[in-house]
This record gives C-alpha cells, structure tokens and sequence, in this order.
C-alpha cells in the first residue's frame, strides 16, 4: 500500500511538471487567435449552446472542454451527440456545420472520457475555418461536492493551424449558502499549450446557484427551479499583447425536472473587452436553449411511478446561438444517461443479537453501548446518522459521520484524496455511546432505544428498525454478616459438633450471585448460582470433589456482575479447619505368608482399626504390587469388620505370584472424608527352603586319639534366615532331643565338624547316628536335606573323660559356678586308685583330684587351685588316670573347656529420647548407639508400656547400627506412647549383661499450625502504638514446644519486625498485635510477609504463612497523556476527540478517581468532571463539550486535576492542562 501511494504522487507531480512545460514551452509559438475563437466553446454541444458553456456546467463529455473537473460526481455512462448548423442571414449567405459526439464512464478511480467534433465555418465574420478535434478528461471527486479535473485538447485544421493543450479545472458545490441552494464556484486554467480556439492559456472562475426553488412533496418532482451562472475569463493572460477578459452570464428554469428553459447573455464570446476594443459589435442578443428529459423505461415489472434500476434517460436539448454580422448556429443534440441513478438505499447490517446493557462509569468494563455495524451500498455511502432516544422518544443524542473539509486536510491529504480509490464516508466498525447527551450531560439510567440512518450518494436512505439498549449504572449490593474468630473455626469431622459453617450474605435481587470457597487464588468449591436475593449458604468443608478440604485457612466470596458489568463482591477471611479427623490404621500380624494350603501363614492377617465407626458409608481394602499395579480389591458396606484375613489371590482367584506386596484400607464417611492407610510391605513366598547333606565317614570314635576324633558333616543349601543342623539317635524314642543341635543364618557352611559331645559337652553314647538340615522361612515353608547316616563307637577306647559344660563361670551367682569332670571306665573292676588334673593352657595341673578304687561318676570342680585360689580365666582339661592291680596305669584327657567369670559388656547411648516418626525428616527415628566388644550373642528389644515385645534385634560380636523407626516386627506403626529399650546378653559360661534406655517418647502426630492476619493493607503512622494487624495463631498440638517465632519477612526477605518465645513463655498466645512499625519504631512502606515458625522438643518444626500485608502511607503514582496534542470537536474528521490516558499506581488498591476540567479564566470555574470507583480505565474519549453542552474555545489550554484515593484514604493530585 506505501508503495502505491508513492507511485500515486509521482504520477501527479509529473502531470504539474507537463502542465508547466505546456505553458513555457509552446508559448514561443503563440499567434494571435481568431475573431471567435472564445465563442467556440459554446459550440462544442447543443446543450451548452443555449445555455451557455459556463465553468460550472454539468453535462456530458463537452461540458468537460470547458472545466475537466465538472464530472467528478458523475454516477452513470453518458453518451452525447449533436449537430448544429451555422447559418449566415446578413451579408454572407454561407453555411457551415458543427458535429460532435463524446462519452463520460465513471469508475472508481474516478471519471474518465472524450468526445470528437468537426467545425467548419466558411463565413469570414466567423473565421474559425474548418478544424476537427476533440479533448480526452480525467475527473475525480476529492471531497463531498469538491471536484478536480485534468483535460489535453487536440485539433488539426485544413491549412497549419492545429491544438495540443491541457486543461484543468476545479469545482465546488457548496451546497446552500444563506438562502442560494446548490451554490457552486468553479476555476478553470485552460488551454495550456498551443491553442487555435479557444485562445490558449484561459484561466476562467465562475459561480452559480439556485435562487428560487420549488420543492415537490413527497417522492414528486420539483415543480420549478431557477437558477443563474455567470463567468469571467483572461485570455492569453501570460502574453500580454492578445490578453483580454470575457464575461457572460445565465439564467435557467428547470420545469418539473421535465422541460428546461435557458438563456445566457450576451451572446457571442460574451462580453468580451479585446473584441470591442478591436471595434467588433456587441452581441446583444441572448442565446436560447430548450430541452426535455424523457426516461427510457426498459422491460421488467413495476409499480406506478417506480422506476427500475436498468431504466435510462434521453435528454434532447435545441439551441440558437447569435454569432457576429448576422450568423447564427442552430442545433438539436441528444444526451443518453444509460441505466437509472442507483435508486437501492445502503445495506445497513448491526450485530445486535440482544438489548445491550451498559454503564459509562469509566471502569474499564461495559463503559459503552457498543454496536458492531458495517453499511455497504452499490455505490457509496454518503451519510450515516445514530440517533438515541429516551423511554419519551426524545432524541438526547446524535453521531453523525465526519464530514471531510478541505479547510482541515492539508496539502499532503490533498493529494492522497487525489490519488485514493474512490469510496464513502468512513463508517466505524463499532459505534460507541459513552451515556453523555447532547447536552453534555449524562443520561440518566433506563431504557434507551436508537435507529441508524445512512444515505447513498445518489440520495437514497436506509433505516434500522429500533433497537433498545438499557443504561445501568447501578451496581449489585452486597454484604456478609460479621463472624467472630471463635465462630470462623469449624471442625469436619462427623462428630456432631460444628461439623459445619453458614454464611449469611444480605444484598440487591440480582439475576446470578456466584458464591465459593477459595484457598488463597484458588477455588476449591463452587457453590450453585442463584437469582434473586442472595440466600445462606452452609459449607459442609468439603471441595468440589466431594472429599473433605485439609485443615488450613479459607474464605468466602460473594460476588455479583449484572449485565452492564457493574459489579460487587463481600468476603469472609480467614475460615479455619482445624480438625483431628478419624485416621484409620491398617496392620498386619506377619510380613510374611504363603497361600499353600498347608496350613501354615497360608493368609495375612489384616487388623482394621477404625476409631470412628459413625457416618461410614463404604470401606474399600486394595492389594497392589511394587509397581502400584491394582491387583485385587474388597468392597464393603457401613459394616466394616475389625480384621481381614488375606488369601494372597487376585480379583480372578489365582494365587499371586511370589513378590513383596501392600494393602491399602479407604474407609469412606458420610461428609466426604475419606480416611486411609497403608499396611506394611508383606512378602508371599510358597518356594521351600532346599538343602542336602553327606558325611566324610561312615564311622569316628571321638577318644581324642587324634584319628578321626571328628565327623565331618558336608551341606549345602538356599539363602535363609536359620538353618539348624540336628544330630539324632537312630534308635532314640519319638520326640527325644537331639543329641548335637548346629545353627547357622544365610547360607549354611559348606562343612562342621561333630566332636562327638552333646550340647551340654558330654560325649555321646555309641551307636548309630543322622546328621538332617532343615529351615523354616519367614513364610512358614519348611525344606529339609534328608538324613545323613553314620556310626560313633568308642568301644576301643578303655578310659575317657568328658565334662558337662563347654564353659563355666565360678563368680558364685549360682549359674554355672561349677563343672562335673565325667569318667567314663569300661572296667571298673581292679582299680587300685584314680587321679584326676585340672590342666591348664600350658599343661600345668592347678588342681588334683584322687582316691582308693573307682572314681566317681562326676567330680565336681569349683574353679579354684590346689591352694584355693581360683584359677584366672582361659582354657582347661581334665586328665584321668587308674591303676589297676595288674599294674596297668590306662589314662585320658578331656576336650578343652573355658573358665570364663567375665560378663559380656557393651555401652548404649542415645542423643535423645522423644521422636516423631511421621516422615517430616526430622527425629523420624531415634537412633540407639550401641558399643560392644568380644563375640558373644547380644539380643535388643524394645518393650511397651504393658512391657510387651514391639521390636528386637539380634546379633552375635559387634552390634549393627540400630536406630528405630517406630514400628513393630512386622512393619506397622506403634502408637503413640512410652517405650523402653533393653539390651541384654550371656555368655556359654553363664555370665550376662542387661541395659536399656527407659523413658522413650514416640510422638507421631503430625503438628498443624495456621496463621491468619485481620488485613492486608494497612497505613500506619510514626510514633504510633495502636494496633494495625492482629494475627491470631492455632497450634493443633500445644505440648512439647520449645519455642516459637514470628517473623515478618520484607520483599527481599530480611527479617522487618520479630516476635519469639521466652524461657517462661515456650507456647505462642493465641494472637499477636502488630502496630505496622519495625521494632526500632522505624516506619518502611512495603510489602511484609508474616512467617510464624514452631520448635517441637520431638524434632517437629512447623511453619505457617499468611498472605503479605502491604504498609502504604503514599498516594497512587498518577499519569495523565492525551492526543492529539491539539483537537477540534468540530466533526470534520480531523483531531475530533481528545483521548486521554489516565493512569493510578499503587500498591493498595485504587478506591476512587476523578478528572476535573476547569475554565480557562478565573474563577476557573468547573467545565467538566467524570469520575469513578477502582481503577481508572485506562483510556477515556472526551468530545469537548462541558457538562451543559458547551463546546470549548479554540486556541485556549484548559486546567485538568486529577486525583485518586487508594483504599487506606491515601490521596494524590496531579496538575495538567489540554488545549
């Protein structure tokens, strides 16, 4: 489009430079021009012959020959042709003829044409000779009534006369001027070139206007019209010696738009000063023009007096024209205006599918009656009107279309009017009434109704049917009962008590109030829109997906827009939830199960706890896998059963397969809560543990004789967590001990060795034996290995000596203070004497035991030497020896044996001993700092209240890392409540060792802590101890708080004001008064956010929010702009409106605003004023009219305040002006 428009203008700079050169170029060649050269033109057409040929003529292609500019407005195709005769009655009895013809076709770039035309005139009083020519014309309609038109003549003449030259011309209808209808004035420059006839370079000016004029009623021809035009004319005016100046002028009656009449005077060339001053006589005698206008219907269907649009007219026009010395031309011509002027009104089409509602408070919202329009025509839309009327039909505003003036265009508009496609009135897309009337007052609020007129350039109108539109400017009311804070805090939870909250709102009749329940921006429940007056609404505390909301901070809010968007809204702040509500428990009796059917762990008992069973509508219990894959799920009713035994199946009844698993148990509530709980991981497991065992021999003999003293026992088997190996009599009775029991965890050893000594240490009788290894998993599986068969004999072996013990303690607390030393003799018979040592590590004998004949069975020793001192700790034997009478002295010595009088010993430690584990990461377990030397077996527990089992550990040498995480054995959660730790061990030798930690503190209860503020703006003022803010505090659980703090943060997060705890005061109080100030008393405005944080002894440590509270104590930041810099509401479609930009800054919100426009001069009083509540919108049209209509004076600034209060009462002004 700029590339267009750039090409446009050089296209008229070169048709002035052409202009330019057509005067200076060709006026070398300048001759004088002939005795009636400027009474050609009338000529040119027999309709301007009668007439006259004036400046401001209309007409067909000829008329342009004498103004180019005289069809700019020109709406259909005219053909022209005519014929006149030159007829001589004096002393010249010749004749000669005049024949023309010419076309004008309108397009929208503008109006383009020609026409051709012969003269020849044999007469020497009229020595124009014979020439033929014609001229070519462009035309264009710049503004309303404005016309400019460029035209190039032509002509060749029998001997060396010959035209080329240009034209251009301007005409104006003005329309009426005082009581002169159709006043039109016209300037020509013609013949700009080389010219035979006329005379070159003419300028001519003229006016006419319509001085008596009878209207026709209704659709009815004009009865009468009477008009007059006049001309004057400089020939040659730039060579002096041919200027000359010409005048004429015309009167015209135009009767019922049928028959003309005209004359102009003089005839001739007018009056015409070089002429008479060469002595040629004055043409008095008038030229006389008759014409009628006959429509040329075509075919088609019509009513009486209508006309279709294919109809066309043919206007025959005669005239008689007096020339000089007698010659007179006299001629008929037609005009052909094809088709009819376009007789269809514009389309007029308004998106309005409804009554508008709007309400021009400056908002930014519903500001305007807006309607979307769009109005097209088959040619051009000329006009368009919006007029408003009230309920009385009065008309309190009118819009019109702008109307162009060249006054106010400017030479640059100028030129792109020039070059513009040719088109209508600007129609806005969307038509705006801002409530102001014509009176520069606003309407007041009620129903409006407005109809739209538009009218064609062919004078045809359309108009809307009536619309209706409401102005509103009345906003919804609304308001909330006040609560106290005790009231804002309920409790959903089924119990009965406050199990609900009601809201009690009190306002206007409204067509929808929306209402909800909001977390901070968020909604988390919608309650149902009503009409009418706003009713009481209980909330249950539920969400919109009917689940209970969490304990927190909540609101309620109210709000109402009507249809013209004015608007209200009330709150309640600060609604608290705070509520234990019922959690429910799941736990099991074991981790681990399997579904085998043998009667073993085939099931996973489930314990239902549920400690609130009223208001249950439903339970549901859901078994999924590692990877959350739902794998079976039971339903019940109200009626939930306290346990549940779980057959590891899938909804299909298969049997799972073997993997770690979890239920979950959801107890849904009539309220909407829904409580649930996760069991611990348990583990299906149906595969049986797998070994198998062999012997190294099939027989030892366990005499100490150094050949196989031991049976090696060879075994393999599965991963588990106790293996035990059990040497057994073959030939023992059912249910006898094993004679030798071996334990091992994990993976069983490869191979043990059987000295052949039982478990107290005592040998083995002989005889045949089997060695069997077996486990039983978590699960309750069992696998065994078979039976390993061997044989122990001693029966060569005639004396040994075995103890009862392994080890013994001789510290006189009566465990194991003793150990027996067992002979076993094959012939007791003989025995003279026995003697019995007690050897130590190094084979010394510390202790003697002899007597006459056989010894005892057992010989007891108590641990002490020969000289009565007990022996120091370490490794023994017993050695026997017997004499018989024979001589013979057989003897045998024992397995080592331990004297051990040291207790194990370990120290236990913790750091503290209250904990939460509730997965808050901190003090989620209470870590147990066990230190141990040696290899004995230690066993830890931790025991209840009721000093029942809940957790144990066990271990042999150094201890693992223990630290509780609050659940029992099999994985569920202890309660709350006081447990002791104990740990406790004892040798082989009897000596132990026991600890423990009593007093430990399980806390698991989660602390909810809410913090809410009684505003969220506040002004404060220096110096001041009044109370601003008041933030109150619920903790859920008062106990255990070491301390406290609340600190309000600023924008970057340093710490502004700081309440905290004291030694004497660990627990926050309920509320905390806040004065707006910093602790030094300093003032800072702001955005504060309070951070309120407590310190539980249990490790918990809770932070509560509250929504940032602003301190403001300045006014808002304003800004006032406007375009254009000047304006004139004069409607001429150039700087009309004066659009200002308000803008109102603030960190509070804006309460109120107004602009003010004061007279120029004192008083300065007011002029106009709009105003509005919250927010400026951001841009405001002003028509320059006061609140009385007035409209401003031109060339004069005008003093604008404007001024916005925030909702703190904090106020700012700002001094501007417009002009």
């Amino acid at each position: 489009m700029k590339r267009k428009n750039i090409s446009n203008k050089k296209a008229v700079i070169a048709l002035m430079l052409f202009c330019a050169f057509s005067i200076t170029g060709l006026s070398a060649e300048v001759t004088a021009p002939p005795l009636g050269a400027d009474a050609v033109p009338d000529l040119f057409a027999p309709n301007l012959a009668g007439p006259g040929g004036f400046s401001t003529t209309q007409g067909g292609a000829p008329a342009s020959a004498l103004n180019p500019a005289q069809g700019g407005d020109a709406q259909r195709i005219v053909f022209d042709v005519g014929y006149m005769g030159i007829a001589g009655f004096g002393n010249e009895k010749k004749y000669g003829n005049v024949i023309e013809g010419g076309m004008l076709i309108p397009t929208r770039f503008g109006v383009f044409g020609g026409s051709l035309r012969f003269l020849g005139s044999p007469f020497d009083g009229f020595p124009i000779k014979t020439t033929f020519g014609g001229n070519v014309f462009a035309a264009k309609e710049i503004y309303p009534g404005m016309s400019l038109g460029a035209g190039m003549n032509f002509g060749f003449g029998m001997g060396p006369e010959w035209t080329l030259s240009t034209d251009l011309g301007f005409r104006y209808n003005v329309g009426s001027l005082g009581p002169l209808r159709n006043f039109t004035w016209a300037a020509v420059l013609r013949g700009m070139g080389k010219s035979w006839m006329p005379t070159w370079f003419t300028p001519v000016g003229g006016v006419s206007f319509d001085f008596f004029h009878i209207e026709g009623e209704g659709d009815k021809r004009d009865p009468l019209a009477l008009s007059f035009a006049g001309d004057i004319g400089l020939p040659s005016i730039v060579y002096f010696p041919f200027t000359s100046m010409t005048a004429k002028i015309g009167l015209k009656a135009v009767i019922a738009e049928l028959v003309t009449v005209s004359v102009s005077w003089p005839g001739a060339s007018g009056l015409n000063a070089r002429e008479l001053s060469a002595g040629v006589p004055f043409q008095g005698i008038p030229s006389v023009g008759l014409g009628v206008d006959l429509m040329l219907p075509s075919g088609g269907k019509r009513i009486a007096g209508g006309r279709l649009p294919s109809d066309g007219d043919l206007a025959i026009d005669t005239a008689m024209k007096p020339l000089y010395n007698d010659i007179y031309a006299i001629g008929i011509g037609a005009t052909w205006t094809v088709g009819v002027a376009d007789n269809r009104p514009p389309l007029i089409e308004i998106d309005y599918p409804e009554t508008a509602y709007f309400s021009p408070n400056n908002d930014g919202k519903a500001d305007n009656l807006e309607v979307p329009l769009t109005i097209t025509d088959a040619r051009y839309v000329d006009s368009w009107v919006w007029e408003i009327q009230n309920e009385n039909g009065e008309i309190i505003r009118t819009y019109r279309n702008k109307d162009l003036r060249p006054e106010t265009q400017g030479v640059h508009n100028l030129i792109d009017r020039i070059t513009a496609v040719k088109s209508g009135v600007d129609v806005p897309p969307v038509l705006r009434w801002d409530g102001i009337g014509d009176s520069g007052e606003r309407a007041p609020d009620g129903k409006y109704f407005f109809t739209i007129t538009a009218s064609d350039d062919s004078g045809n109108t359309a108009a809307t049917s009536v619309y209706e539109a409401v102005l509103d400017t009345v906003a919804p009311e609304i308001t909330l009962r006040e609560m106290s804070e005790p009231d804002k805090i309920f409790s959903p939870d089924g119990d009965g008590g406050k199990d609900t909250i009601t809201f009690y709102p009190e306002g206007s009749e409204e067509e929808v109030w929306e209402s909800g329940i909001w977390s901070q921006d968020t909604r988390i429940r919608s309650f149902e829109n009503e009409s009418g007056l706003p009713q009481a609404r209980t909330w249950d505390g539920t969400n919109d997906e009917e689940t209970v909301a969490p304990d927190g901070v909540y609101s309620y809010r109210i709000s109402a827009v009507d249809r013209a968007q004015n608007s209200a809204a009330a709150s309640i702040d600060n609604i608290i939830i705070s509520t234990i509500q019922p959690q429910v428990h799941l736990f099991i009796g074991d981790s681990w199960f399997s579904p085998n059917d043998d009667g073993i762990k085939d099931t996973v008992l489930m314990d239902f706890q549920v400690p609130v069973t009223e208001g249950i509508t439903g339970w549901t219990l859901s078994v999924t896998d590692t990877q959350g894959s739902l794998l079976r799920t039971i339903r019940g009713t109200a009626d939930i059963p306290q346990r549940f035994e779980y057959d590891g199946k899938n909804d299909s009844g298969t049997v799972l397969a073997e993997d770690k698993y979890q239920a979950e148990l959801a107890v849904h509530y009539r309220n909407g809560y829904v409580s649930s709980s996760l069991s611990p991981v348990f583990n299906l497991r149906v595969t049986p543990p797998k070994a198998a065992v062999r012997v190294e021999y099939s027989a030892f003999s366990p005499n100490n004789d150094g050949r196989q003293d031991e049976m090696i026992l060879r075994q393999e088997g599965s991963d588990e967590l106790v293996w035990t190996g059990d040497i057994r009599r073959v030939n023992g009775v059912p249910g006898e001990r094993a004679v030798r029991s071996f334990r091992f965890t994990g993976v069983p050893p490869a191979q043990v060795a059987w000295d052949g000594h039982g478990d107290a240490g005592t040998v083995a009788v002989d005889g045949e034996y089997t060695y069997e290894l077996y486990a039983t998993d978590q699960a309750g599986n069992t696998g065994k290995s078979g039976q390993a068969r061997f044989t122990l004999s001693t029966a060569d072996t005639p004396v040994m000596i075995s103890t009862d013990l392994r080890a013994f303690s001789p510290n006189g607390d009566r465990v194991k203070d003793s150990i027996n030393l067992n002979p076993q003799i094959k012939e007791r018979d003989g025995i003279v004497s026995y003697q019995a040592d007690i050897l130590n590590s190094a084979g010394q004998s510390i202790r003697t035991f002899e007597g006459q004949g056989a010894p005892p069975d057992a010989i007891a020793w108590d641990g002490r030497a020969n000289d009565r001192t007990t022996a120091p700790d370490g490794s023994y034997t017993a050695k026997i020896e017997l004499r018989y009478v024979q001589g013979n002295q057989p003897g045998a010595t024992s397995l080592p044996f331990i004297l051990d009088t040291q207790a194990p010993k370990a120290e236990l430690s913790t750091a503290f001993t209250v904990f939460s584990p509730n997965d808050d990461g901190r003090r989620d377990t209470i870590p147990l700092s066990i230190s141990a030397e040696g290899n004995d077996e230690w066993t830890a527990e931790i025991f209840d209240s009721r000093n029942q089992v809940v957790r144990a550990w066990n271990w042999t040498g150094q201890p693992p890392a223990i630290a509780w995480d609050g659940k029992d054995q099999a994985g569920n959660i202890a309660p709350d409540g006081t447990y002791r730790f104990a740990l406790q061990s004892a040798d082989e030798a009897g000596n132990s060792f026991e600890a423990g930690i009593p007093g430990i503190s399980l806390d698991a209860r989660v602390p909810r802590v809410i913090l809410t503020a009684s505003t969220a703006a506040i002004a404060p003022k220096e110096n001041q101890s009044a109370e601003m803010a008041r933030f109150n505090i619920i903790c859920s659980v008062q106990d255990g708080i070491e301390s406290w703090n609340l600190e309000l943060h600023d924008s970057y997060g340093a710490v502004f004001r700081r309440y905290a705890s004291t030694e004497s005061a660990r627990t926050p109080p309920a509320s905390i008064s806040w004065n707006g100030l910093a602790e030094n008393g300093a003032l800072r405005e702001g955005s504060f956010t309070p951070v309120l944080t407590v310190n539980y002894a249990k490790g918990d440590v809770v932070t509560a929010y509250t929504s940032p509270i602003i301190v403001d104590v300045s006014g808002p930041a304003l800004s006032f702009a406007y375009q254009p810099e000047y304006f004139s509401p004069d409607n001429d479609g150039v700087d009309d409106d004066l659009v200002i930009s308000l803008g109102a800054q603030d960190v509070s919100q804006i309460a109120s605003w107004s602009l003010e426009i004061r007279e120029p001069q004192p008083p300065y009083l007011l002029f106009y004023r709009i105003e509005g509540k919250g927010s400026p919108a951001g841009r405001i049209g002003w028509d320059g009219r006061s609140g009385k209509g007035e409209l401003v004076q031109s060339a004069t600034d005008y003093p604008v305040t404007f001024q916005a209060t925030d909702v703190l009462g904090n106020a700012s002004t700002l001094e501007e002006k417009v002009g």
